[in-house]
């Protein structure tokens, strides 16, 4: 399976964290998974040996992000019979980016974000 890859060159930034969000999720769904399945393969191999051990949970306790950005913040005024709107883009730099624009990176702004992992309340 190819898997194709198109530039971005510009995003609102609420939509990029949430991506980022998701894929944080997925990852940690999928550490989870394996971790469970060695615990299920050592309780069974426990049953027999009486060993006492148990597979290490592996997990995410923290992710930090910084991406070099040119922000682009636009919007329209309310009319009479139309609403106004406001939008925060990203344009995530990179050469294709700074090539098509004409952009400075010098100019660049950065977003950092950090995601960490908390233990339920429950």
């Amino acid at each position: 399976m190819e898997i194709k890859i198109q530039p971005l060159f510009s995003a609102p930034v609420n939509e990029i964290v949430q991506q980022l969000g998701r894929e944080i999720i997925n990852a940690r769904a999928l550490l989870e998974a394996y971790s469970l399945s060695k615990e299920i393969q050592l309780e069974q191999v426990d049953e027999k040996m009486k060993t006492g051990l148990s597979a290490p949970w592996l997990h995410i306790p923290e992710i930090e992000i910084e991406m070099p950005v040119a922000l682009n913040y636009f919007g329209a005024q309310a009319q009479k019979n139309s609403p106004g709107f406001r939008s925060l883009q990203a344009g995530l730099l990179n050469p294709t980016f700074n090539n098509y624009f004409g952009f400075n990176a010098a100019a660049s702004s950065t977003i950092k974000i950090t995601f960490r992992s908390v233990e339920s309340p429950l």
